[in-house]
């Protein structure tokens, strides 16, 4: 029995690299949704720990887009897209 999600086509290394660079890019864009709206005065942490959070959000990110490819992506688009605009 075969799965409904088989794909015969192999994924290339460019393929890869690149759902990874966009997987860190959404990852950014995850990670600075937050630092858009709230004060940085406010929050306890230091330059280095933001900047360590961020960066692992986005690493994290482009992790699993490598990993999972589209399915990964299409489900962080999809949640960026029920984001209500803020103004």
């Amino acid at each position: 029995m075969q799965s409904d999600n088989s794909n015969s086509k192999q994924r290339t290394w460019t393929d890869i690299a690149t759902q990874f660079f966009l997987g860190a890019a959404l990852g950014l864009v995850l990670a600075l949704i937050p630092l858009l709206c709230i004060s940085l005065s406010t929050v306890s942490l230091t330059t280095i720990q933001i900047v360590v959070i961020v960066l692992g959000l986005a690493g994290f990110c482009a992790t699993l887009s490598a990993i999972f490819g589209n399915r990964f992506l299409s489900l962080v688009t999809t949640f960026l897209d029920s984001i209500p605009p803020v103004g």
